[in-house]
């Protein structure tokens, strides 16, 4: 394939992640998951046509450090309510719903503290893992940048760290999104001879 596929399967990939959060209905994860295989795919190309292997492998780091952390925080999240019914006397092997809502009623340490305790740990795998994803994704844009000359490669990767970092106080995420905004403008941005 020619540095054009390779451009359009990017910029269609990060398009279709643009669009992810927008569109509504049970294809919505699924819209993401597709955009991320064609941006990888189209990043693995560029890595090829630009000869810089870095250009592939800083993306797919990325990715492997958020799919862990995901992974990560679901374990954590499901061990934490387990212990949180366990502890509050639930049995959870054959359980009792009507003693459901009883969960808290115990004392604070008991029941409640553990349970934030566990979602803290669950929030700060989650940011430290976005964070990771972020500089590593980062350097795949700066790369571009400078074998494409255009700087909005640069521009789409600062922009999703400083997101990456604002996840903690809920506006990064609104950032993260415009820049995959940048990123699909800075993929159709490419000359191709």
């Amino acid at each position: 394939m020619s540095l054009e596929s390779h451009r359009n399967l990017c910029a269609v990939g990060a398009l279709l992640m643009v669009l992810s959060p927008i569109a509504m209905g049970p294809g919505l994860g699924l819209l993401g998951l597709v955009g991320l295989i064609l941006l990888l795919v189209g990043l693995n190309g560029m890595a090829s046509d630009f000869r810089e292997k870095k250009i592939f492998d800083n993306a797919l780091y990325g990715v492997i450090i958020a799919i862990v952390g995901v992974v990560i925080a679901v374990v954590v999240l499901a061990l934490t309510v387990w212990q949180t019914m366990a502890l509050s006397g639930f049995n959870v092997l054959s359980p009792d719903w009507g003693r459901m809502g009883q969960m808290f009623s115990g004392t604070l340490t008991q029941g409640i503290l553990p349970f934030l305790g566990g979602i803290a740990a669950v929030l700060i795998v989650l940011f430290v893992c976005l964070l990771l994803a972020a500089i590593y994704f980062r350097r795949t844009l700066k790369i571009l940048a400078a074998k494409t000359k255009v700087n909005t490669f640069e521009t789409a990767g600062t922009v999703l760290l400083i997101g990456a970092i604002l996840t903690i106080v809920g506006i990064g995420l609104l950032l993260v999104w415009v820049s995959f905004i940048l990123l699909t403008i800075a993929f159709f941005s490419i000359k191709v001879k």
